[in-house]
């Protein structure tokens, strides 16, 4: 239950070397914290970043959903635009221009998302709640609560594949799993189709002989992002909270 601490730098591999870093966020001081980055490219190719805001507030560490928009040659990530208006919340996750979701820290948005829309050009309004995305009750693999993986990406204009995160209890040990849906534009909101069996669960990565940080506590697999490379999805999948593997699907065999 701490949150993230610590550099976020850009590393470029050549193999499994690092060839190349640099610094792009170092915190000042542990009042804000950020983490969850989820990232899409606007028709300007700028960059629109959902984030995870972490703050202590009389003590204790609360998340709040935040975003920024930097150009792709950025120096170094500018202050993030922290979102008050639906209090505590996280996983904020980019979906289309200037529009979001996340999941507010509520037992009753434990299975919705919350959709809104914020203004790029004038940072002083409001958010706009757009609508509530529902989502199912009844998924052993999700029965505690959703979260999103990485933003969703468009098959056409009106649908989209979308990873998500799905919790479950199990013997006393959260157990966490990656969950494939599409994203459809319904009228003036959205609605999301997710699969009965998880895209990915714990179960089905013992080979990789990971072993848990937290054993006794949580069992997990999490998408730490993702990019698409032609025809082909690469996934950056955390295991255990002890390491990190990329995993490569065909695209059309996904959707």
């Amino acid at each position: 239950m701490e949150p993230d601490i610590g550099k976020l730098i850009l590393v470029q591999l050549q193999g499994n070397k690092p060839i190349w870093e640099k610094i792009v966020w170092d915190p000042q001081g542990k009042q804000i914290l950020l983490e969850d980055p989820r990232i899409v490219v606007l028709p300007n190719k700028d960059l629109n970043i959902g984030l995870t805001a972490v703050m202590q507030i009389n003590g204790k560490w609360v998340t709040y959903p935040a975003h920024l928009q930097v150009n792709p040659q950025f120096d170094v990530l500018p202050p993030a635009n922290i979102i008050y208006t639906f209090g505590p919340g996280k996983d904020t996750t980019p979906i289309e221009p200037y529009i979001y979701l996340f999941r507010p820290e509520n037992p009753d948005y434990h299975h919705e998302f919350l959709v809104f829309e914020r203004d790029m050009n004038n940072h002083g309004l409001p958010c706009k709640k757009i609508c509530d995305i529902d989502l199912p009750k009844n998924l052993p693999w999700a029965q505690f609560r959703f979260g999103t993986a990485l933003p969703p990406i468009w098959i056409n204009e009106s649908k989209a594949l979308f990873l998500v995160h799905g919790i479950t209890k199990a013997n006393g040990v959260y157990v966490y799993s990656i969950g494939k849906g599409i994203l459809e534009k319904n009228g003036s909101c959205y609605l999301l189709t997710i699969e009965p069996q998880p895209f990915i669960a714990p179960d089905g990565l013992t080979e990789l002989n990971v072993e848990e940080f937290h054993p006794g506590e949580r069992r997990v697999v999490y998408c730490c992002g993702g990019i698409l490379k032609g025809n082909k999805l690469s996934l950056y999948i955390n295991i255990g909270d002890n390491a990190t593997f990329e995993f490569t699907y065909p695209f059309d065999k996904l959707i």
